[in-house]
């Protein structure tokens, strides 16, 4: 049998320069997927002139999103590290490396490096159900092992 839960996941986020300490993510959203990744192509194909398959390796970045309690310490520091690599007028990103290492439950990890944040939120909002809205923030990331 296998087990296939995701009960017990945690995040080491580790954002130079503005949290070069780190943070753990484990306060995560009952109402969205609390961590999703994209499917990455590696490769493309295509027919030759006369029919014959070819096919070239292509890079590619590898996009993930963390959905989070809204109000945790969690939602409070990925809300900081999304305002500083926000640009806008009279204000300069702070340019942050991203690193996260995720673990499951069954001791497996992942390990993403050199990426940055991408989208969040910038304040919370409300749903029609009375509650506050769930908190993603999307990630981009050159290598994952």
């Amino acid at each position: 049998m296998q087990n296939v839960s995701a009960t017990g996941m945690k995040i080491r986020l580790v954002a130079i320069p503005t949290f070069p300490a780190g943070f753990d993510i484990t306060q995560f959203a009952d109402d969205g997927d609390p961590l999703s990744v994209d499917n990455v192509d590696i490769a493309s194909a295509a027919p030759a002139l006369n029919g014959d398959m070819v096919v070239w390796s292509q890079p590619n970045i590898i996009n993930a999103r963390i959905s989070v309690l809204p109000g945790t310490e969690e939602a409070k520091n990925l809300g900081i590290l999304w305002d500083v690599n926000r640009t806008g007028k009279n204000k300069v990103s702070a340019q942050d490396v991203v690193s996260m290492v995720i673990t499951y439950p069954n001791g497996d990890q992942k390990i993403c490096s050199n990426g940055a944040i991408l989208s969040g939120v910038p304040y919370d909002g409300g749903s029609s159900d009375g509650r506050l809205r769930t908190r993603e923030y999307g990630f981009a990331f050159e290598t994952v092992v």
